[in-house]
C-alpha cells in the first residue's frame, strides 16, 4: 500500500488509520467486558441479555463518537494536514461500526467460539487488504484505502451475527459498573497511545512526504 500511494499518500492513510487504532481502545474495552460477563454465565437467556445490553451500549457509544469525528472533521483535517475531508467521514463511519464489533467478538470469546473469532479476524483483514489493492488499482488513492477499511469492519460485523438464540431480545439488564468499564478503557488507551501517538504527532509537525516515510519505517 505504501508503494502504491507514495510517501505523502501513505502518510495521510497512516494518520487516518492511526486515529481508528486510537478508537480501538473503546472497542477492545467492550470486547473484554462482554467476554468476561458472558463467560461468567452458562445460562443462554442470561448470556443473551448481556449480549443485547452490551451491543446497545456499544452502538450508542459508537454513534456518539462517529458524530464527534464527523463534526470535528474540518479541524482534524487541518491539524493533520489531510487533503480530503471526506476521508475522515469514512473513518467516522468505520468507527461507529467498529465499537459494536467488539461486543460481537466478546460474545465469541466468552462462549469459547474461537474458530468463529478467528474467522471473523481473517474476514476483516482479507476484505481490508483485498479492497485496498482493488481500489488503489482503480486510482482511488487514500479514499480507496479508507473505503476498504470501512468495508472490512462492516463485513466483520455482518459475519459475526450470532445464532438465533442470541438474536432474541429477552430484555436489557444492567451489566457492569461504570468503573469496571473505565478500567478497561484506560488500560487500552495506554496501550494504543504508546503504540500509535508518534504517527499523529509526526503527521502534524512534518511535511507530508517526510511523515509518510516515517510512518513506513515505524511500521
Amino acid at each position: 500500500v505504501a508503494r502504491s500511494l507514495g510517501a505523502s499518500g501513505f502518510g495521510h492513510a497512516s494518520a487516518l488509520y492511526t486515529l481508528l487504532m486510537m478508537m480501538s481502545a473503546v472497542t477492545l474495552s467492550f470486547q473484554i467486558v462482554a467476554s468476561k460477563f458472558i463467560a461468567r454465565n452458562s445460562d443462554t437467556t442470561a448470556r443473551t441479555q448481556i449480549y443485547a445490553s452490551m451491543l446497545r451500549r456499544a452502538w450508542q457509544t459508537g454513534l456518539g463518537i462517529m458524530v464527534v469525528l464527523a463534526v470535528g472533521s474540518p479541524y482534524l483535517t487541518s491539524y493533520f494536514n489531510l487533503p480530503q475531508r471526506h476521508d475522515l467521514i469514512l473513518l467516522a463511519v468505520a468507527t461507529g461500526v467498529y465499537i459494536p464489533l467488539g461486543v460481537r467478538r466478546g460474545r465469541m470469546q466468552g462462549c469459547c467460539e474461537f474458530g468463529s473469532l478467528g474467522l471473523n479476524l481473517v474476514v476483516e483483514v482479507a476484505v481490508k487488504f483485498g479492497g485496498a489493492l482493488l481500489f488503489l488499482k482503480l486510482g482511488m488513492g487514500v479514499t480507496g484505502v479508507m473505503l476498504a477499511v470501512m468495508l472490512s469492519i462492516v463485513a466483520a460485523y455482518l459475519v459475526g451475527i450470532p445464532g438465533a438464540a442470541y438474536r432474541a431480545m429477552p430484555g436489557l439488564i444492567k451489566i457492569a459498573p461504570f468503573g469496571e468499564g473505565m478500567q478497561a478503557i484506560l488500560y487500552f488507551i495506554g496501550q494504543v497511545i504508546l503504540s500509535n501517538l508518534d504517527i499523529l504527532l509526526v503527521k502534524h509537525f512534518f511535511p507530508p512526504s517526510e511523515a509518510g516515510i516515517y510512518a513506513a519505517v515505524a511500521l
